[in-house]
């Protein structure tokens, strides 16, 4: 099992609404600033301040070209270019009138904003200038958007759904019927954040605080609900590489989730339930989160910092523990200090659980003990 260990915290004195990570390796935070992040020999630095403002950037991305798209409070889209190491606005789109909350860039290039004023739009660039190609139209301010493996689009506005709509572009296996309606996916609660995984499923994150997966029907096109996860005790919001409310998968599979109980939750799928092996309690309010690096690192944006989590190697002994080296707390469960972590063993001296600073406990396996068994000093 891969468990996550805080290794550093970056103060930003700015209030970060997203983080992007950058195809050589930088990450990109956004706010009231738009900042850039290096890491130097195994430290994080910032590297540059792309943009300072009095009113807020809530998305930012990186084309596949390296240039950077951003947009927020204002209404508009900014391209940003970096030339010789300094990051300039090459060009700015009065988009929306009101508040910008995503943007994408879809396969073919275009981009996609959505926005407050109740508009998604479409957005293609033609000898260095970008056209508005397509408006849609939705009830509610739209939170967030993003592009489907089918050619088509998702998003979620403020009320209780999702629609599906097709970006009257080259759709894979599409037919023209098609393009002439849109499919809306009923929830019971606001949706705050919305990824697709590898396979195909749909994950949700609602301001109940649950998690809900949705599979395709491809016959009749139809999305339907798969499982509901109950594990967080305030709104879900974070985690995907490109977005303030968001979820992410990692590379090997696993689910991550973060959320204004203060804690990010790892899940891993084991024969169609999903079990949280790892609940990383963070020091505020998890706005944002992103996996870089194959999931070796996770970078959380929580008010005015960005905390940093890294997967530790699992905890190993030199020698065969003993029985007569540990101590005794009850229930048929006996402890040890290594370090600065208190492993917990099962009778047959099993490795179950371990505390770090007597604090964070990480579950090795899916066993039936409660915190209050531990007793830890």
């Amino acid at each position: 099992m891969n468990n996550y260990k805080k290794i550093a915290t970056l103060e930003t004195h700015n209030n970060v609404q997203m983080i992007t990570a950058l195809s050589d390796g930088r990450i990109v935070s956004c706010g009231q600033t738009i900042d850039i992040w290096k890491e130097v020999n195994g430290k994080w630095r910032l590297a540059d301040i792309v943009e300072q403002t009095i009113n807020w950037i809530y998305s930012v991305i990186q084309l596949r070209d390296g240039r950077l798209v951003s947009g927020g409070r204002e209404g508009t889209i900014k391209i940003w270019k970096e030339v010789d190491g300094k990051w300039r606005c090459e060009n700015t789109i009065d988009a929306h009138k009101a508040s910008i909350n995503k943007i994408i860039q879809l396969k073919d290039g275009r981009l996609v904003s959505v926005s407050d004023d109740k508009t998604l739009k479409i957005w293609e660039e033609k000898d260095g200038d970008w056209y508005l190609s397509t408006r849609h139209w939705h009830k509610y301010p739209v939170n967030t958007v993003i592009d489907l493996q089918d050619g088509r689009i998702a998003i979620v506005g403020k009320g209780k759904g999702i629609e599906i709509i097709p970006t009257w572009s080259t759709c894979e296996g599409l037919t023209p019927s098609d393009f002439m309606h849109v499919h809306t996916i009923d929830v019971n609660s606001e949706v705050m954040s919305l990824i697709q995984l590898r396979d195909g499923r749909l994950v949700l994150g609602t301001a109940d605080g649950d998690i809900t997966i949705y599979y395709l029907n491809k016959e009749y096109r139809t999305w339907y609900r798969y499982r509901t996860i109950i594990g967080h005790s305030d709104w879900i919001h974070s985690l995907h590489s490109d977005c303030i409310y968001s979820l992410q998968e990692l590379s090997d599979g696993r689910l991550v989730s973060g959320s204004y109980d203060k804690t990010i939750k790892i899940w891993r799928e084991v024969e169609g339930d999903w079990i949280c092996e790892q609940t990383l309690l963070n020091d505020g309010d998890v706005f944002t989160a992103i996996a870089i690096k194959d999931g070796q690192f996770l970078i959380c944006g929580s008010g005015s910092s960005i905390n940093i989590w890294e997967i530790e190697k699992p905890l190993e002994t030199e020698k065969p523990i003993e029985k007569e080296e540990l101590t005794q707390i009850g229930n048929g469960l006996s402890s040890k200090t290594i370090g600065n972590s208190t492993v917990i063993f099962d009778k047959d001296t099993n490795i179950i659980a371990e505390i770090i600073c007597n604090q964070e406990i990480i579950y090795k396996y899916n066993v039936d003990i409660k915190d209050k068994d531990f007793n830890i000093e």
